[in-house]
C-alpha cells in the first residue's frame, strides 16, 4: 500500500484506510484498538 489515511476515532478505535497508487480500486480499511494495540481488517478490496 502506498497511501495511509487515518480516519476518525470511535471510542478507543481508530479507522485507518490504505490505498495503492497504481490501482485506486485496491484499498483496505483497518481498525486499530488503542487499548489492545490490535489491528483488524474491516474491509478489503485488494485484488
Amino acid at each position: 500500500m502506498d497511501l495511509i489515511k487515518f480516519g476518525q476515532w470511535t471510542g478507543n478505535k481508530l479507522l485507518i484506510t490504505c490505498y495503492e497508487f497504481l490501482n485506486w480500486d485496491n484499498h483496505v480499511e483497518l481498525e486499530l484498538d488503542s487499548e489492545t494495540l490490535k489491528v483488524i481488517i474491516k474491509k478489503s478490496n485488494k485484488r
